[in-house]
Parts: structure tokens; C-alpha cells; sequence
């Protein structure tokens, strides 16, 4: 049932579309989620709101040198990486940040939130908002 709420939120926040909408997501880094259940669900609520094909699952390193070589293979002058640490004892905390980075790996924009207690659906719905928001930034 919490994959399906994740779901929805995933849609909802991806409802409407970024300016920058379409860039590759180079990687989504979810570190300390409760299951790998949770970790893809947060990984697609960010591949949709960024308007990607959340299957069509991005890798999981988020450091500059990871994006530049992803983003040089597809040929991409720029990309997203997000990035999603997971605490507390219930899993109910989570630090989300989204970076749109050039094809070397240098951070272009970037936006950071964070949810001091956050139910999965909140925390997908979260990062959905927070690419849609760095995505949008000027």
C-alpha cells in the first residue's frame, strides 16, 4: 500500500512540468531508506517530476565525476543529480537536494530541503517538488 501512495505523489508532483524538463537524470543517490522498495519509489517520484521514463532507472552515484561521465556519454551538455539521505529511527527524516550540473560535473543551480518528519509519501512528494523547483530556477 506505501509503494502505491508513493506513487500517486510521484504523479501529482510531477503534474506540472519543469522549464528544463526532459534533461537526463544522471544519478539519484537515496541513502538510508527503510527498503529498496522505498529507495525506487523516491528515485521515481525525481525521474518523473524531472519528465524522464521512471523505467528507465538512472544510476545511484550523485558525485560530480559520475554525472560528468554519464552526462558525456549520452552526449548531454547538462544533467540532474539528486541526492536523498533517509534518517531517524522511523525513517521519517529526509535532507533532499537536486543539482543540475554541465557535463563536467560543476554544479550549475542547485535547491536542498529538508522534511523533519516526513511519511514516504510526503518525503517522494518532496523531492518531486524540489527537481521541479531546481529545474524551474532561472
Amino acid at each position: 500500500m506505501r509503494i502505491g501512495v508513493l506513487v500517486s505523489a510521484a504523479v501529482l508532483a510531477a503534474s506540472a512540468a519543469p522549464a528544463l524538463a526532459g534533461i537526463p537524470v544522471a544519478g539519484v543517490s537515496v541513502d538510508g531508506a527503510p527498503s529498496p522498495e522505498a529507495a525506487a519509489a523516491l528515485t521515481d517520484s525525481v525521474v518523473t517530476a524531472a519528465g524522464g521514463d521512471a523505467k528507465r532507472a538512472p544510476g545511484t552515484c550523485a558525485t560530480p565525476q559520475c554525472a560528468a561521465t554519464v552526462l558525456t556519454g549520452l552526449g548531454a551538455p547538462r544533467g540532474l543529480v539528486v541526492t536523498i539521505a533517509v534518517s531517524g529511527e522511523f525513517h521519517d527524516r529526509f535532507a533532499v537536494a537536486a543539482t543540475v550540473v554541465d557535463d563536467q560535473g560543476r554544479a550549475l543551480r542547485r535547491r536542498r530541503e529538508d522534511c523533519a518528519t516526513c511519511t514516504m509519501a510526503e518525503a517522494a512528494a518532496k523531492a518531486g517538488a524540489v527537481v521541479t523547483a531546481t529545474l524551474d530556477a532561472a
